[in-house]
Order: structure tokens, then C-alpha cells, then sequence
């Protein structure tokens, strides 16, 4: 789950604007990992945002490892500079 959320805004954002969104993620511990969040209108950064992750077992609540495919993720992430464009 999601445990930490934050968000700035340098400029407003309109319905509508077309944004560049960067994902750079960083794994914090075997069990938790944040992503950096950035919103670009053209070449002008508008925002950033920040969520931190926390692996946890479905049954026991208790914090676990990272899954495979979330820890493969941070590697190759890691290997391209962290910068994932969606």
C-alpha cells in the first residue's frame, strides 16, 4: 500500500494541457520504495509529486519483501537513470 503522499505545484495545471510525466523510482529497503512523480507542460516543470510504497502480506498485515516483478522494475529503473516517461 501507499503510506506516504506528498505533491507540489509550481504552476496551475488546466483540463486539457498536455504533460510529460516522469516516474523515478528508488527502492528505500527490501520492503519499501518511492516513487518521484514529475509533470512537465512543454519543457516547464508544474509538479512533483512523491508516494512511498510498502510491501506487506495479504494475510498477516505485516510488512514482506518486495514482489519480483516490483524489484525487477526498480533494477532495470535504476540501469535507465530511474526515469520511467508514461
Amino acid at each position: 500500500p501507499i503510506v506516504h503522499c506528498e505533491a507540489d505545484f509550481q504552476l496551475p495545471i488546466y483540463t486539457g494541457d498536455l504533460l510529460n510525466i516522469y516516474l523515478i523510482p528508488r527502492r528505500l529497503d527490501t520492503t519499501s520504495f518511492n516513487t518521484k512523480i514529475q509533470f512537465y507542460r512543454d519543457s516547464e516543470s508544474v509538479a512533483q509529486g512523491l508516494l512511498r510504497h510498502v510491501a506487506i502480506d495479504v494475510t498477516t498485515r505485516r510488512r514482506t519483501q518486495l514482489p519480483e516483478k516490483i524489484d525487477l522494475w526498480l533494477e532495470a529503473s535504476s540501469v535507465s537513470q530511474g526515469v520511467t516517461t508514461i
